[in-house]
């Protein structure tokens, strides 16, 4: 999907409750006004009549004109208007209009919220003074979910959306997916971020789940200490927390109350104080939501994203998904804080397994590759050979393995039949190295693949690839395709 931007940009009222609106669009750029439809009183309750109003004040006259026109310009497939709503929040003269639901916005004319239309996804921009981090997914894509669940007032949807993201994540081989499993502390969260850079596979998601409040007009997540008791984490000490972390390009919290802007200082709220510690996008909670509307948007969104799909498309997708499972409005609270200038999508190469990870050519004369480090601190060596096949290779490693897993090698051939090497696991030594001699059958040119594989039980030598109960698989690296598998149980 490719998107381009209608920009409605806020600015301080000369006369309340009139607020001048600067717009850019692709069909050109102008001022107008936006005039308050709720100063005199309180929003409706119908969530239709709030983005009606909301969408009548902000886009008429010759707002309306270029709207219409910028829809008529991307028309095309696969294109879109995205719907930035820019508004400072700094600024205490816009702070009503930064807590309206615009995520609601009602198109009156075509009768239908922009929001459940992928083409017309709508996104805030906050005003910050640092330009937003580097927002494209690199391989592998690792996620790190936390769920904090202290046990004074547990949240029964924090299992139920773990083990969606859980299933989420294994339908793809080359999404890892970490949990941080309770107690949830701040230590620990730091130090499984810090582990994931000493990998080289550090994570570029962060999915939290729990409970959050607002204390003393500040935003804070509830974490958990060694007890497993509540620890409030304000927002000023989560952006420390987390701010190091560079590779992080969104942040999930799937919380109340986590849009919520603080005051005085409105970055002290949770997503506010992220995104002006620079991170890319945020996902946040405007209000209070329901469990079951909360997990049906979790698990439709990394559906469509670990799918392909835009980051805006996803969001759209949870809306759509929570809407049909809740019987209440709560598909609208969740609110994107999109700061980066590039679509933030995840790459189709990294949604399947390569056709070839590890290419072995058996030429006439040399059969040689080397697998470099990975992330789970394993190598491959595949040393040169003579010039005839059947070829007879002995692949050589050194690992830092898992005494309760089984590791095998697996070999695909040409033909993209795979099979183990042998029905019995590689032994490792003192040091961790292992050694096992793979036989190559077929003509002198053709290409083979090698693979690592590892499993919480014992596998068969049938020619065929493992299902995704034997393995998952991890990746890394720039200058080489290459690929380790490891069981999903695997922390």
């Amino acid at each position: 999907m490719e998107y381009k931007n209608f920009i409605l940009d806020f600015g301080p009222p000369g006369q309340v409750p009139a607020y001048p609106v600067s717009v850019r669009s692709p069909a050109g750029a102008d001022n107008d006004f936006f005039v308050d439809p709720f100063f005199s009183g309180d929003l409706p309750a119908d969530t239709e009549m709030v983005g009606g109003a909301l969408f009548d004040a902000a886009f008429h006259g010759r707002v309306r004109d270029l709207y219409f026109k910028s829809l008529g310009m991307v028309e095309a497939p696969r294109m879109g208007l995205r719907i930035q709503i820019r508004i400072n929040p700094t600024d205490s003269d816009l702070a009503v209009l930064a807590g309206y639901p615009w995520e609601v916005l009602f198109d009156t004319v075509r009768r239908q919220f922009l929001t459940l239309d992928p083409r017309t996804p709508i996104v805030r921009t906050l005003g910050v003074p640092r330009p937003p981090r580097a927002a494209r997914f690199t391989e592998p894509l690792s996620i790190l979910g936390i769920a904090s669940n202290p046990g004074a007032d547990p949240l029964p949807g924090v299992e139920q959306e773990r083990g969606k993201l859980q299933k989420a994540c294994a339908k793809r081989p080359n999404v890892c997916l970490d949990l941080l499993e309770p107690p949830c502390t701040p230590e620990d969260l730091h130090k499984r971020l810090q582990e994931g850079e000493r990998k080289r596979n550090p994570f570029q998601v962060l999915h939290f789940m729990g409970h959050s409040r607002i204390v003393n007009g500040q935003g804070c997540l509830i974490f958990q200490n060694s007890k497993g008791s509540e620890r409030e984490v304000t927002a000023d000490d989560l952006k420390d927390l987390i701010g190091e972390f560079e590779d992080i390009r969104l942040i999930f919290l799937n919380s109340c109350n986590t849009a919520t802007f603080g005051t005085p200082n409105p970055f002290t709220g949770v997503a506010g104080a992220l995104v002006l510690r620079g991170f890319p996008a945020v996902i946040a909670m405007r209000s209070a939501i329901e469990d079951e509307a909360a997990a049906a948007f979790s698990d439709a969104f990394y559906d469509s994203l670990l799918g392909g799909k835009p980051l805006e498309v996803a969001v759209q997708a949870g809306r759509l998904k929570a809407k049909m499972a809740a019987p209440t409005d709560d598909w609208g609270l969740p609110i994107l804080f999109l700061q980066a200038q590039e679509e933030l999508t995840v790459p189709r190469d990294l949604l399947k397994v390569s056709k070839w990870a590890v290419v072995l050519a058996v030429p006439a004369l040399a059969l040689s590759l080397w697998l470099l480090r990975t992330s789970s601190e394993f190598s491959i060596d595949i040393p040169a050979e003579g010039s005839r096949v059947p070829a007879l290779i002995e692949v050589k490693g050194h690992g830092q393995h898992d005494s309760g897993k089984h590791y095998y090698l697996m070999v695909k051939d040409p033909d993209e039949k795979c099979w183990l090497q042998g029905s019995a696991p590689l032994s490792f030594d003192s040091e961790g190295g292992w050694s096992d001699q793979v036989q190559l059958q077929g003509d002198p040119g053709d290409s083979y693949t090698i693979f690592l594989v590892s499993s919480s039980r014992l596998l068969s030598s049938e020619p065929r690839w493992p299902d995704e109960s034997d393995c998952h698989l991890l990746a890394e690296g720039t200058r080489a395709v290459r690929h380790v598998y490891r069981d999903s149980s695997t922390p």
